[in-house]
């Protein structure tokens, strides 16, 4: 389970400190405009923000997001300096899911130098990790710890 009493800001969007288990960073959005923010300070590396069912920007106050989150810890995305996680919640940026044909949540945008590159629809989360060690591996960067 995440440690969400370890919340802290950088910038306009929040951290939520790594998990002990995997070391993901995991950030709350609350806008398409943040999102933009977030994309140009990890420009360099791959982005996966997850659309998620909730009404609010905080993903603790929200039980689908918080298993979502929980989730993560479970599978092997790639290397922790080389990925990092956005949560978006749907309800609130509904232009945005017009735009980017989103019709079910959890959706998974991957983003590769501030570019969409796939999408992964539902909690597939085995899916999702393997397009995001797949991508990592096409630009030579590193998918595991050594």
């Amino acid at each position: 389970m995440l440690r969400w009493s370890l919340l802290r800001r950088v910038g306009p969007f929040v951290n939520i400190d790594r998990p002990p288990s995997s070391g993901y960073e995991l950030s709350e959005l609350a806008s398409p405009a943040v999102l933009r923010q977030f994309l140009a300070a990890n420009k360099e590396r791959l982005v996966v923000c997850v659309v998620h069912p909730s009404t609010t920007a905080r993903i603790r106050d929200n039980p689908l997001a918080v298993d979502l989150a929980a989730s993560l810890n479970k599978h092997n995305f790639g290397h922790p300096s080389e990925i990092c996680f956005a949560f978006l919640p749907a309800a609130l940026n509904k232009p945005f899911c017009e735009e980017n044909n989103i019709l079910s949540t959890p959706t998974s945008l991957i983003y590769k130098d501030s570019d969409l590159v796939d999408r992964v629809v539902g909690s597939r989360f085995v899916e999702l990790s393997l397009k995001t060690r797949l991508l990592l591996r096409l630009d030579e960067r590193r998918i595991f710890n050594s």
